[in-house]
C-alpha cells in the first residue's frame, strides 16, 4: 500500500488539515477493514475501484465514486471492490463549513455521494484529479476549485479555532470554556452544531479516544488502566466502554488485529 500525505498551502492551513493518496493493487478478498470517529470531516475522492461498505450482518453497499464524510460518531466498515486510488481532504474539525455552506450537523454520521452537494461541479472536479499527473497537481487542482467557490471569503473564528483547540489538549469542561469565551453553553453548544457538526462534549470524548488510539499504535502500552487515566479516562472500565462505543470492540481486540486502513485515520497533533 501505498501512502502519502501533504499539507495544504497557507491559505487553506486555518481550514484543511492535511491531503492524502492511497494507491493498491487490493482485490475484494482483502479484509474487512474498521475506519474509526477521528473529530474531522472529509472529502474522498475515488479514482479506481468503488469501496464497499459493510453493515454488521455483513451485507454490503457499493460506496458513490466521490464521497463527503461529515463527523462520526461510530466505526465504519469498509474493504477495496479492486484496485484502490484515493485522493483525500481531510478539514480541521471546523474547517469544512465554509466548503460546504450549510450547517455541518446535517452530515454527522452520514456519507452522501459529493455530487449531489455539488451537482455537475463534482464530475468537473474528479475529471480533473483523475487527469492530474501527481499528488501535488491533484492538490493544486483541489485548492483551485476552492478559490472558485470563494472559501476564503468566510472568515474562519478565531473563537472556534480557540475552542476546538482547547478541547483537543485539555480536560475543560464546557461551562468553562464557554466562560473563558464570554459566551452561554448554549452559543457553545450552537455553534458547534454549525461548524463542527457534534456537541462540544461528544467533540471532547472523540479527541480522548484518539488519544487512546494513537496509544495502542504505538505497540508500546503494557498498562491499559493506567493509560486510560494519563489519557483522560477516570479509569480502565469508563475506557473500555467509550471504546466499545466507538470503535466497536475492546481495545485488547483491537490492538490484536489487523487494520491498516484505520491506522491512516487516526489523527496526530
Amino acid at each position: 500500500m501505498n501512502c502519502l500525505e501533504s499539507s495544504p498551502s497557507p491559505r487553506y492551513a486555518a481550514r484543511i488539515k492535511r491531503f492524502w493518496v492511497i494507491e493498491d493493487d487490493a482485490s475484494p478478498g482483502d479484509s474487512i477493514q474498521p475506519v474509526l470517529p477521528d473529530g474531522c470531516p472529509e472529502l474522498i475522492f475515488n479514482l479506481s475501484d468503488r469501496f464497499r461498505r459493510f453493515t454488521n450482518d455483513n451485507e454490503c453497499d457499493l460506496q458513490p465514486r466521490t464521497i463527503a464524510a461529515g463527523q462520526m460518531t461510530k466505526h465504519l466498515l469498509i474493504g477495496p471492490s479492486g484496485k484502490v486510488s484515493l485522493f483525500g481532504v481531510r478539514f480541521k474539525p471546523a474547517g469544512a463549513f465554509g466548503v460546504f455552506r450549510f450547517p455541518l450537523s446535517q452530515l454527522t454520521d452520514r456519507i452522501e455521494c459529493l455530487g449531489d452537494i455539488w451537482g455537475t461541479n463534482e464530475d468537473r472536479l474528479h475529471e480533473q484529479l483523475a487527469s492530474a499527473t501527481d499528488f501535488h497537481d491533484r492538490v493544486t487542482v483541489f485548492e483551485k476549485y476552492l478559490d472558485e467557490l470563494r472559501v476564503l471569503d468566510l472568515a474562519s473564528s478565531n473563537e472556534m479555532e480557540y475552542a476546538v483547540h482547547s478541547l483537543k489538549i485539555a480536560r475543560t469542561s464546557v461551562r468553562k470554556l464557554a466562560r473563558e469565551l464570554g459566551w452561554s453553553e448554549r452559543r457553545l453548544e450552537r455553534r458547534f452544531a454549525e461548524r463542527v457538526g457534534i456537541s462540544p462534549k461528544l467533540f471532547s470524548r472523540i479527541n480522548r479516544f484518539q488519544r487512546m488510539i494513537r496509544f495502542l499504535e504505538t505497540g508500546t502500552v503494557s498498562d491499559l488502566a493506567g493509560t486510560a487515566i494519563e489519557c483522560g479516562y477516570y479509569d480502565q472500565p469508563h475506557m473500555n466502554r467509550e471504546f466499545a462505543s466507538f470503535a466497536g470492540t475492546s481495545p485488547t481486540a483491537f490492538r490484536a488485529s489487523s487494520h491498516r486502513m484505520s491506522k491512516l485515520f487516526v489523527v496526530g497533533e
